[in-house]
């Protein structure tokens, strides 16, 4: 039985906001420098020593990172229309999210930047306002003129201190995700204990999921126990208010476990927990919260007598604002909420494995790991959020996929694949999930390597995810871009859920066929000669998804990156338009400026079977120019390159490109004339890539084929 991608893109209408009408489709065809720029006046622009954890603003004006420039580290945000680099914290600060304006930016720190506030000598989650000059840190005069540009995120419900970590080790408190831990409008922030604090009062466990309200200074407790026999959670008075509080996710005996999984053997401490899963992410809206939880049979339904290890690790999803909220398995082995499940009174899955089982997830019940093995080190395992939070992207390792049969004897399980579910009441988890990516063999990391880290879109219509693999058989996406036969560096791809197609977003200066690359030592013939962590990492969407931020440690993206480390970049989408869309150009590499104008004309022209196109170039360097359109390939309309040239070796001044379309793309245009863009791109090292676009009427033998073949028909049929 396999499920298609339609059945979640079907719902996505219901699902998602009025933002995902906003997303366009399109290729990612240009990369900035995000890691490069001005920190202030009298300063040039420089590229940064370091940039990681890169988080877009909703506006894609804004781009929030940590790192170093100029000598200096802590966590930065940088403007992509002025190149404009601003201090938003200093170190040890780590894992930024940032409010879709831009203003507001979430972070992790062991610094007490309040120190009349923050005294537990552990890690806390702050938030930076931007509209406040920085400072260093808070003396109690800034705080009382409420000129402080922090607030204290992870304090007790109401109260202006930090938490009290109880009996904690060094490097363990509190913990925000990057990315997806701040709602778009900056109110609420989702965070994660890693010590036991007072939370919820005196000796609240660890690994409790909880947000904070920056306005109204609430703290809520999003994990808790739930009573097994109504999935609600179990609540007491509360001592302080009128309200009656949830109860936090107790500590098994034999070893701190509690509401969230920390991603490893046990829970990491600061800064390492900045490579784990641990954390919790919360929807753009500020309605929902997803983390990959433990305990599950403490803070979730299941069968009656299913049994789960501690350590089991799901996707858990819950609504806030509503004490009585149920917490949510997003998936599972099992899935007792289904009508069917409860109708049968099943207290167990049948002992034979089967979907015809009424209460049989979409994976096979591993009770000891859950759908998310402990060993994923390079794996960021954290769910993330559409932005009304209906819609849940994670992905599972070591837990076989049934819908999908027994592909290659389940020898490639163990490796992380992204999928999708959609939250909407009344679907079983069967219904609700969509597979993403799948193994395409046995073995070899081409084809099995694991999802390493994702992100969804906010509209749901886009996700984007790393991994070293370069094959994708999945039926149902369209492939665009080459498929790579070697396994190299993590590259970032981007599936369409709309336009049902995959695409590498991530290439050299070669084009789209050329992977990334760093330097590397020598290595035996045929070998992967990258570790797991080289490559791109943590994307980051814009709200209408034409923004794609991410870090990479490949050096071969954009000309100018000498620093040998990890940078931020965004990736720009282009729309088909009938109008033309104005010349992009890169951002000025840390050179003299040129004394001529370094700009690039080009005008297209049809011509016969394909097109030609003129060119002015300002110097030496590589010229290539594409032609797309849309045809239609089976029964849907996409996106295609159907010709394209280039010069390797361009001298400076004129140049012809003749695009010429293959006989086979010919027959798919229409005869009678259709609209396609040409694309022109000249690169020089050390000089910024210049692009120039241009619509043009294009006309194939679409339709005079037809009238052909139908011409044959009818002198067959008269016997001529």
């Amino acid at each position: 039985m396999k499920i298609a991608l339609g059945a979640v893109v079907l719902l996505l209408a219901l699902a998602a906001p009025a933002a995902a009408n906003a997303e366009s489709t399109g290729p990612y065809s240009s990369f900035q420098f995000a890691s490069f720029g001005s920190i202030g006046e009298g300063f040039g622009a420089e590229q940064f020593e370091r940039a990681e954890d890169a988080a877009v603003a909703g506006d894609g004006v804004y781009v929030a990172m940590d790192g170093a420039i100029g000598g200096v580290r802590g966590i930065w945000r940088r403007d992509l229309t002025s190149e404009e680099v601003a201090r938003v914290a200093p170190a040890p600060a780590i894992l930024p999210s940032i409010s879709e304006d831009g203003q507001f930016v979430s972070f992790t720190t062991s610094a007490p930047l309040i120190p009349s506030e923050d005294h537990n000598g552990g890690p806390d989650v702050y938030v930076r306002d931007m509209s406040k000059p920085f400072a260093e840190s808070c003396t109690a005069q800034t705080v009382e003129e409420h000129e402080c540009p922090y607030a204290l995120v992870s304090t007790p419900s109401k109260k202006a201190e930090a938490l009290t970590y109880e009996n904690a080790s060094p490097g363990r408190g509190a913990l925000a995700a990057g990315r997806t831990a701040m709602s778009a409008d900056g109110r609420y922030v989702a965070f994660v204990t890693t010590a036991e604090s007072n939370l919820d009062g005196p000796h609240t466990p660890a690994l409790q999921v909880a947000v904070h309200d920056m306005q109204s200074e609430a703290t809520e407790l999003v994990s808790a126990e739930i009573d097994p026999k109504t999935g609600l959670p179990v609540t007491v008075e509360s001592g302080t208010g009128p309200q009656d509080v949830p109860v936090p996710v107790q500590e098994e005996s034999g070893g701190t476990y509690g509401a969230a999984f920390p991603g490893g053997a046990s829970t990491p401490t600061f800064p390492e927990a900045a490579n784990a899963t641990l954390g919790a992410s919360i929807s753009a809206d500020g309605s929902t919260v997803a983390w990959l939880g433990q305990d599950l049979d403490e803070q979730s339904r299941v069968l009656e007598e299913e049994p789960f290890a501690p350590r089991a690790a799901e996707p858990l999803w819950r609504r806030l604002r509503d004490p009585n909220a149920p917490i949510r398995r997003v998936t599972g082995g099992s899935d007792p909420e289904s009508a069917a499940c409860e109708a049968s009174g099943e207290k167990s899955l049948q002992t034979f494995v089967s979907l015809e089982d009424p209460c049989q997830g979409p994976f096979e019940r591993n009770p000891t790991e859950g759908i998310f093995t402990a060993n994923q080190s390079e794996t960021n395992g954290l769910p993330r959020l559409s932005a009304n939070g209906m819609l849940v992207a994670f992905v599972a390792a070591g837990a076989k996929y049934l819908p999908g049969g027994n592909e290659f004897g389940g020898a490639a399980e163990g490796e992380a694949n992204l999928y999708l579910v959609n939250m909407l009441p009344g679907l079983t988890r069967v219904q609700a999930i969509s597979r993403i990516t799948e193994p395409a063999g046995k073995e070899g990391l081409v084809r099995v390597d694991g999802i390493r880290d994702f992100a969804i879109a906010p509209g749901g219509g886009k996700l984007a995810f790393v991994t070293r693999r370069g094959v994708f058989p999945l039926p149902g996406l369209s492939v665009l871009t080459p498929q790579l036969s070697v396994a190299g560096e993590n590259e970032l791809y981007v599936v369409d859920l709309n336009a049902h197609t995959l695409a590498r977003v991530t290439h050299g200066f070669g084009g789209e066929e050329e992977p990334t690359a760093q330097e590397h030592g020598e290595t035996i013939s045929g070998n992967d000669p990258y570790t797991e962590g080289q490559g791109a990492f943590s994307p980051s969407f814009s709200a209408n998804g034409q923004v794609l931020a991410f870090t990479s440690t490949a050096d071969n993206i954009v000309y100018g990156d000498g620093n040998s480390a990890a940078d931020a970049f965004v990736a720009l989408q282009s729309a088909f338009t009938p109008n033309p869309p104005e010349q992009k150009i890169g951002a000025a590499p840390p050179n003299p400026s040129p004394a001529t104008p370094w700009d690039l004309f080009a005008e297209a022209r049809a011509l016969g079977a394909g097109a030609e196109v003129d060119a002015v170039t300002p110097g030496e360097g590589q010229i290539s120019a594409r032609l797309e359109t849309r045809l239609l390939q089976g029964r849907h309309v996409r996106s295609a390159v159907i010709a394209q040239a280039a010069d390797d070796s361009a001298a400076g001044g004129i140049h012809d490109l003749h695009l010429a379309i293959p006989a086979a793309l010919l027959r798919l245009v229409s005869s009678k004339g259709q609209q396609a863009t040409v694309t022109v791109h000249f690169s020089a090292p050390g000089r910024p890539t210049l692009v120039a676009s241009s619509e043009i009427t294009i006309r194939g033998h679409g339709r005079a084929a037809g009238r052909r073949r139908r011409a044959r028909r009818q002198t067959r049929r008269h016997g001529r």
